[in-house]
């Protein structure tokens, strides 16, 4: 661009316009500055009251709702700090906390069971443990459905270490009881397990292959053995609910469950009527028609379920014992594989308890039986039985299996005792009639030597001799290889042995198993068996102890309904200790029922038979004196004139000691 000559650049400065400047002065006081101010009070309502020791958590001086806001903090480590302090808070001031804040903390801490970072998604397990340990039943049930949908997005997430991680989390949540981990779990949870062990077929149908995720940051079998331990506890769960459901136990704190549906109005009585007033508040559970027939776990689901696991189960097994060998008539395998061994066997016996609990009328049983009872023979029987684990070096996969097996409440030892009584388990069950007579030799090996057993070890074998006894008494077939009057010595032997070392559990166990071979009539020749007359004539014996289970008075007064002679013999060789202890002994379990306890064993009186005059004299005696209670002096009094045809003598007429 071409500049500007000087000429121009005058001319354009003589024709701008010039602005002067004005010689007018301000008046006097205007261009003074004025520095004078106005002050007022601030008026404030209150002081900020800052942090309270009670409400802050020792570390950093946060309250409970800083902390839960911190949860959402985009550093990983503000979020672990959080739920830290939210851990100390629930732990120091429960009651306060889970009164006011229960479902915002619960909610938030589930979604960071998904957190990228691995000691984020660790203290939030740990919280959720915390507070589900302390939240009563009825406060925790309308929240399951998303905790379960929350785990169920853990299980199938695409980073590995958090599907590992949500291992954990099931480990938590099957510390809750049965019922709060029964339909609702098995339909959200189950299909998830599949998919961690297994892939589906690009077909469609229900048939899966096994899976290597090369993702998981250990060996497939360790990974198999983590995933199934799960799964069998939570079968082992689901099972002990329908149980419950069964005998009607499964409330909470007496709570009246109520079906609803939209469509229609209902009346709910909300307090305890009496004809002067209302008493204490109802609680009710109040179940949804529509989720309660979509979450509902039948016979046909559980079919469905096994007919889909039972095929991964077995190949899997089939993988880990390809290189193993017999050795002095026991098959030896790896660590690895007799934890996977412990596995199988208990979901394969969940599944059958499920089946039966379901299925009334058994169709569900045959149909299992006749589809997996020769697989199961051939995969894990046929010239492999008796089981026992191999040398092995303490490498760190075998330690991370105890270490998974004792958190678990699980055994696991060099002759692999609890798979091999479980496989006897199994093969009662499914294969009565042609029962393998090795099975039959191993079971009575070890009646013969065991000394004392774990309480796992225990359930697992009386479970297995239960087993046996049903097979004999349904009749579903001749128990080839089993002496059966054999067996029965060698459990009442077993039963005095555990009865010396004052394992009361086991004790009161064997005393159930073999109270169902005396009250049964198939057996009724084996009452006068020489063995079963001694332990017979030993019960009234658990009646003159100070200290007395409740369940075992009722199982000893049951067996006297049914007279067997050794158990009669024995009455009355005790009946004058027993009414000598009757107002003395206190219950063990439960001491509400000792007025009936009593009242069931004053009635043992009844099935005297020979009435000798000591006996009478020392009964009226007692009567007289009243040493037995009102009530009780009553009914005895009744009975025994009602067995000796007469009263009893004067209370003048019997000499004082």
């Amino acid at each position: 661009m071409p500049q500007k000559s000087h000429k121009k650049i005058k001319k354009e400065q003589k024709t701008k316009v010039k602005v002067k400047s004005s010689k007018t002065e301000l008046p006097k006081g205007q261009n003074v500055t004025d520095t004078s101010f106005k002050v007022r009070k601030i008026q404030l309502k209150e002081q900020f009251p800052g942090h309270d020791d009670s409400e802050s958590t020792p570390g950093r001086k946060l309250n409970i709702k800083e902390l839960i806001s911190r949860l959402r903090h985009h550093n990983s480590k503000m979020r672990s700090s959080a739920l830290s302090g939210l851990r100390d808070v629930v732990l120091s001031r429960e009651e306060e906390v889970l009164k006011s804040f229960f479902v915002t903390i619960l909610e938030a801490t589930a979604q960071l069971a998904m957190d990228d970072d691995s000691a984020v998604r660790q203290a939030a397990i740990s919280l959720l443990g915390s507070i589900l340990s302390k939240v009563k039943e009825e406060k925790l049930v309308p929240l399951l459905e998303p905790l379960m949908r929350y785990l169920a997005c853990c299980m199938s997430h695409l980073n590995a270490d958090i599907r590992t991680d949500s291992l954990h989390l099931i480990d938590v949540l099957l510390t809750l009881p049965p019922h709060c981990s029964s339909e609702l779990f098995m339909a959200t949870i189950f299909p998830r397990f599949l998919d961690m062990i297994s892939s589906s077929s690009e077909k469609g149908d229900s048939k899966r292959s096994l899976l290597v995720d090369l993702h998981v940051n250990t060996t497939s079998t360790l990974w198999r053995v983590g995933v199934l331990i799960r799964l069998h506890r939570l079968l082992e769960a689901i099972s002990q609910s329908c149980s419950l459901k069964v005998t009607g136990e499964n409330k909470v704190n007496n709570m009246k469950s109520i079906t609803w549906s939209e469509e229609e109005y209902i009346h709910l009585p909300l307090y305890h009527s009496t004809s002067k007033s209302y008493s204490k508040f109802e609680p009710l559970e109040l179940n949804r028609l529509a989720f309660q027939k979509r979450t509902e776990l039948g016979s046909n689901n559980v079919q469905y379920y096994a007919n889909v696991l039972m095929p991964l189960l077995m190949d899997s097994f089939t993988e880990v014992t390809t290189e193993f060998r017999h050795s002095h008539e026991v098959f030896l395998i790896s660590l690895e594989a007799a934890a996977l061994l412990s596995c199988i066997t208990g979901i394969i016996l969940s599944l059958w308890d499920l089946l039966s609990s379901f299925n009334s009328s058994g169709d569900q049983l045959t149909w299992f039986r006749r589809t997996y009872a020769e697989p199961i023979r051939k995969k894990f029987i046929l010239d492999k039985f008796p089981y026992n684990i191999g040398i092995s070096n303490r490498t760190e996969e075998s330690q991370e299996i105890f270490e998974l097996f004792e958190k678990s409440k699980r055994s696991m030892d060099q002759t692999c005792v609890e798979q091999n009584i479980n496989l006897c388990h199994i093969a009662a069950l499914m294969m009565p009639q042609a029962y393998p007579e090795s099975m039959a030799k191993y079971i009575f090996g070890y009646l013969d030597e065991v000394e004392n057993m774990s309480r796992l070890k225990a359930n697992t074998l009386i479970s297995c001799l239960r087993a046996l006894i049903d097979a004999k008494k349904n009749r579903r077939g001749p128990l080839k290889g089993v002496d059966f009057p054999q067996l029965i010595h060698k459990v009442v032997a077993l039963y005095f042995k555990f009865k010396k070392t004052q394992d009361g559990e086991t004790t009161l166990s064997l005393l159930h198993l073999l109270s169902s071979v005396v009250m049964d009539p198939q057996f009724k020749k084996l009452h006068r068996d020489k063995q079963l007359t001694r332990w017979l004539g030993s019960l009234p014996e658990l009646l003159c102890q100070e200290i007395i289970c409740f369940k075992t008075v009722k199982i000893v007064v049951k067996i006297a309904t049914h007279a067997p002679p050794g158990f009669l013999f024995g009455l009355e060789t005790w009946i004058e200790a027993i009414l000598d202890n009757l107002p003395q002994f206190s219950l063990s379990d439960n001491e509400d029922n000792l007025d009936e306890a009593k009242g069931l064993i004053a009635g043992l009186v009844y099935y005297i038979k020979n009435w000798d005059e000591d006996l009478v004299k020392s009964i009226a005696r007692g009567v007289s004196t009243n040493y037995f209670g009102t009530s009780l002096s009553s009914y005895i009094k009744d009975l025994v004139e009602d067995r000796i045809g007469s009263s009893l003598p004067e209370s003048e007429k019997v000499p004082t000691v």
